[in-house]
């Protein structure tokens, strides 16, 4: 039978706009179940990971290559119809990460810090750092300061990590690193100077050391050291400039003039911190206040308050003043681990959190606040957070609680992960608990480390422990297309 031209015409017409129509249906996310006979409204899943080069498995298949689509520099799988997949990422010598995945119709399900660690890290001891107990890393990158400990002798060294060099810059007989949270070595911000906080015959002492000369000055020869003084730390504007609490008195010492005089600055601090050129004190009756640190005179400054209601202050225990900036505010009491939290945003009070509190670290947006105790640690965000997970500013989270001590609690680099130190163990907790938290150990150690710090400018991770200073390359470097983290 010949068919007419007309028919065959409408024929092709037919088929193109099947086809057409097949294919926008395939490009709108629609696909045919067979087992339902109709089409389904699909979804995706995106994963951005480090390291990047990763093997994604659905349903303990591998995802070919072929499949993998890229979004914002991370993998994407597309035509996923809606409902719960066992999602697995894998990487040759590293961990891998797990999650139950739910797919829904016409959404992208995304997780943008997926995070692997090796199995065997290339844990590196650094030469001549043998008997460190603390380090103290410098505003200049590669450049660290050690403290180590010879018999009853305290010593201080410059380190750099690259040239694996090390000078001695200062050292004290029968001294010891003061056992206080409120003082600690620190550079000045050049980097020229170290400021060495030491007790020593249960006399607290504050020695100023030239890095490039050795030349150390003991600060009590200008001003009598007295076991209320705390809190010294470098002026964030003024070069080799001091600051200190004494007696609730803020001063300042000019270390470089030839004679060193003290300036009062403001009276009625219990404890401060520094932002913006700007010192946050709190006072007695339990408020915040900024005053400037670059004031022509400093006794005509007023202040302005922050905080409108005040907290209690007990005597005989400190407080520690940590700022983000005037609008974020962490106050904690040392004696009861009492914290409080001031977000301009949420209220112009501060607000009492909990109990039992350690230490707390912002982010590096100020979107998020870490606290953690003896054996817990948790999240406070402080702005909505509209990646997936979704988080909603004011609420807190609880990431993790042991029952035994941990140590060592910071940020990664991400923010979106946490390091810990539990007995001989250095593990991490992500902050995505949709299915579960995936918690793993980092490093394996023969007694708890001394000291765990991060360097995020360097992308490594320090350990202090009994064979000296190490390091791991932490997290994986980007690669040369800058796919990954």
């Amino acid at each position: 039978m010949t068919l007419h031209r007309p028919t065959v015409f409408w024929l092709f017409v037919l088929g193109f706009f099947t086809t057409v129509g097949l294919v926008l249906f395939y490009t709108y996310g629609y696909r045919f179940s067979t087992d339902r006979g109709i089409f389904v409204y699909t979804g995706s899943l995106t994963i951005d990971a480090n390291p990047d080069a990763i093997s994604i498995k659905i349903n303990g298949a591998v995802v070919p290559d072929s499949q993998l689509g890229v979004l914002n520099k991370a993998s994407h799988i597309s035509g996923l119809a809606p409902g719960e997949y066992q999602v697995e990422v894998t990487a040759p010598e590293y961990q891998s990460w797990q999650k139950k995945v739910i797919i829904e119709s016409g959404k992208s399900t995304e997780y943008w810090n997926v995070l692997l660690t090796k199995v065997t890290p290339e844990n590196l001891t650094l030469p001549n750092t043998e008997g460190s107990i603390r380090a103290f890393p410098s505003p200049k990158q590669d450049l660290i300061a050690l403290a180590k400990k010879q018999g009853n002798e305290l010593i201080i060294v410059t380190y750099d990590t690259e040239q694996e060099i090390a000078e001695q810059v200062f050292s004290l007989p029968d001294a010891n690193l003061l056992d206080n949270q409120s003082d600690g070595i620190e550079w000045s911000p050049e980097a020229e100077k170290l400021l060495i906080p030491v007790e020593r015959a249960s006399k607290r002492e504050y020695y100023v050391v030239d890095v490039d000369t050795t030349a150390s000055t003991l600060l009590s020869q200008f001003n009598t050291d007295t076991p209320n003084r705390k809190f010294t730390r470098w002026h964030p504007k003024e070069r080799a400039t001091l600051l200190y609490l004494d007696n609730k008195v803020l001063s300042q010492i000019d270390t470089r003039a030839t004679e060193w005089t003290v300036e009062l600055l403001y009276q009625n601090v219990v404890s401060y911190d520094i932002s913006s050129g700007n010192a946050y004190t709190l006072t007695p009756n339990g408020i915040i206040v900024k005053y400037p640190l670059d004031s022509n005179n400093y006794a005509l400054e007023k202040g302005i308050q922050i905080t409108t209601s005040p907290i209690p202050i007990t005597e005989g225990t400190e407080y520690f003043v940590v700022m983000y900036d005037e609008s974020r505010i962490s106050l904690l009491e040392t004696k009861t681990g009492t914290f409080w939290l001031y977000d301009k945003e949420d209220s112009l009070e501060m607000t009492q959190v909990t109990t039992g509190i350690k230490g707390t670290q912002f982010s590096d947006d100020g979107k998020k606040l870490l606290y953690y105790g003896d054996a817990d640690i948790s999240v406070a965000y402080l702005r909505d957070w509209e990646v997936q997970p979704t988080r909603l500013a004011g609420t807190h989270q609880q990431i993790i609680r042991l029952s035994t001590p941990l140590t060592q609690v910071q940020w990664t680099k991400d923010y979106e992960h946490i390091f810990y130190a539990n007995a001989g163990q250095i593990q991490f907790a992500e902050l995505d608990n949709r299915d579960y938290r995936n918690i793993g150990n980092f490093l394996t150690l023969p007694n708890p480390p001394l000291q765990l710090f991060s360097r995020f400018e360097e992308d490594r991770v320090y350990i202090i422990s009994e064979s000296g200073l190490s390091v791991i390359d932490f997290p994986e470097a980007l690669t040369l297309f800058g796919f990954g983290q």
